[in-house]
């Protein structure tokens, strides 16, 4: 096992920098990213940075909409056709996400009330979210970054990915890299994903793991829908960034109907909306064993003085998962 100092070299070796998208009042969450990145030496404002996430309470009042659509709104959807079946006409410079699939139209009235959008639009807010911290890594002069979510962890395998790190660092031809998984336990399509990890609450040894610890790289985006742990190149922030604005679908769905998870037909249709003429342009790659879970999706108290965080996203998932924020 590889020294928790030398795996975090390895990640900037391989990303250069790292986005934490974070809401600007988690202080426990940002709290906690601060502890977990800087066991492995990565400090806030010289290693990673965290990205201001779009807070429901604040719905509709989102200066930066403006700018997206100023950016993107024409590149999105220039003919006015329904380019992918949940994409709709332009926006017309409307602030909200008027280009939603039907289960969100109740979050696109611009006179909802605060506490009912906190409430039932958490999808829209972190997709919004995505996006903002896609156009921040897009306005830089960074050629690769990897983009978290403030509920990561890291597992087991991340102790020991310096070998991995470093093959990712090494090829150029990527563009999107899934570095977690969550929801799946199969082993028979895209090399398998696995169910989301347990959070590694002291450093692992090698037989903790077993001997799969050298893990495997597959060129797909993988079967699950998480996009908690994503590597990125401009190329791919580019191409996924025109499918998640204007807000369509939750950002995760735009990884699972890239990677065919949704059917052949949206498959086609999210990579020409995206840019892509295939599959291999995207250049998407997955990890067969997250090297990052999430403390929201974790079932139980991980222990070691680790907590679990609620979702950000919807009430439901805060009433399954519990624990406190």
């Amino acid at each position: 096992m590889s020294p928790p100092a030398q795996v975090g070299r390895a990640l900037l070796a391989a990303f250069e920098h790292v986005l934490v998208i974070s809401l600007t009042r988690s202080t426990l969450r940002r709290q906690h990213v601060v502890r977990e990145l800087g066991q492995f030496d990565l400090h806030l404002g010289r290693d990673f940075e965290f990205v201001d996430a779009v807070d429901c309470h604040t719905y509709g009042r989102w200066p930066f909409i403006s700018e997206l659509q100023s950016v993107l709104g024409r590149d999105n959807n220039s003919s006015g056709r329904q380019i992918v079946p949940w994409m709709r006409k332009p926006c017309n410079g409307t602030w909200h996400p008027s280009c939603s699939d039907q289960e969100h139209r109740h979050c696109m009235r611009s006179r909802m009330k605060a506490e009912v959008a906190a409430k039932r639009c958490g999808e829209i807010c972190y997709s919004l979210s995505v996006a903002r911290a896609l156009q921040q890594f897009l306005a830089s002069n960074r050629s690769r970054i990897l983009l978290l979510e403030d509920d990561i962890c890291a597992t087991p395998y991340l102790y020991h990915a310096p070998g991995l790190l470093t093959r990712l660092a090494a090829e150029r031809r990527w563009n999107v890299v899934k570095m977690g998984h969550c929801f799946l336990n199969e082993g028979k399509r895209g090399g398998g994903n696995i169910t989301e990890p347990e959070c590694a609450t002291a450093v692992p040894s090698t037989q903790q793991i077993g001997t799969s610890h050298g893990n495997h790289i597959y060129n797909s985006v993988g079967n699950s829908f998480c996009a908690h742990a994503l590597g990125l190149s401009r190329h791919g922030a580019q191409a996924l960034l025109r499918l998640g604005f204007p807000v369509a679908i939750v950002f995760d769905d735009v990884l699972a109907a890239l990677g065919g998870r949704l059917g052949p037909r949206h498959q086609s249709q999210a990579l020409r909306a995206a840019g892509l003429h295939s599959t291999s342009e995207l250049g998407a790659r997955h990890l067969k064993h997250s090297l990052f879970g999430q403390l929201s999706r974790q079932l139980r108290p991980t222990g070691g003085g680790a907590t679990t965080f609620l979702s950000t996203i919807n009430s439901d998932t805060q009433r399954i998962y519990g624990a406190g924020k």
